[in-house]
């Protein structure tokens, strides 16, 4: 069976490498006959930060199903094309915005060095922060901060891209190429319907626990609630709550 994780939040929390005790569990699966697999809405070279070099070759999903990693090697299965892309530099030029645009590895960014994501776009320094017409195709835009972000939203979501809004405070936009979701990055990796266990937390996991033979859902999402088997409580003992679900579920759907 494949078990499929979401670093975001759901394993990693704050961008800190996974735990010695999750990183036990993943050996435990993976012994017992389990293939692991690993999600994110951050880029590939972010993931690799959060795991040990032991898990660097198993399959990874990044910037929302745009790029698959696959036993080292990357592969970008959604970019914007021409036309979509110039829709959005217009826009962004209209709101006077500030973005983090990430190709297959390198990445442009404008945000300066005093944002909050600053530290974030790429501690390790794995990739290269490069102008747009060197970062080649782009696979996942996210709006910093713009002159009406609200309303640049409401454009962009007129236009037919898929767009969320991320944050309270000083909300973020996350856009993604037209149809591309985890789930179509799944089956690029080979995964069929209901041959796999999701874990996951957010909306970005949506098409992943629909389609999963188990799904598992930390803390409540409403969105989420349909598709979810099992509810694990967001609480002090989340990972605890997460280890034993997978130690369950190994001995269920036994290799």
């Amino acid at each position: 069976m494949q078990f499929v994780f979401n670093l975001d939040q759901a394993i990693s929390y704050d961008n800190q490498p996974v735990s010695l005790n999750l990183q036990y569990m993943f050996d435990f699966l993976k012994d017992n006959g389990h293939q692991l697999i690993f999600t994110s809405t951050g880029a590939v070279r972010n993931m690799l930060l959060k795991l040990d070099r032991r898990f660097h070759n198993e399959a990874m999903i990044s910037l929302e199903g745009a790029v698959i990693c696959k036993e080292g090697a990357l592969e970008q299965l959604s970019t914007f094309d021409q036309m979509d892309f110039e829709t959005i530099q217009q826009l962004i030029e209209k709101y006077d915005a500030t973005f983090l645009m990430e190709g297959e590895w390198d990445y442009c960014y404008t945000g300066g060095d005093y944002h909050a994501i600053a530290p974030t776009v790429d501690p390790a320094k794995l990739g290269q922060n490069v102008s747009l017409k060197k970062v080649g195709p782009i696979s996942h835009i996210t709006i910093l901060a713009a002159d009406g972000i609200e309303d640049m939203r409401l454009e962009l979501s007129k236009q037919g891209f898929n767009v969320q809004s991320k944050g309270q405070e000083n909300p973020q936009l996350l856009i993604t190429p037209k149809r591309i979701n985890k789930w179509h990055a799944l089956q690029k990796l080979g995964v069929s319907e209901k041959n796999y266990v999701a874990i996951g937390s957010d909306l970005t996991d949506l098409a992943v626990l629909e389609h999963a033979e188990h799904a598992s859902m930390i803390g409540f999402t409403m969105e989420l609630a349909h598709y979810a088997e099992s509810r694990l409580p967001n609480d002090e003992k989340v990972e605890k709550h997460i280890i034993d679900k997978c130690y369950e579920l190994s001995k269920k759907y036994t290799v």
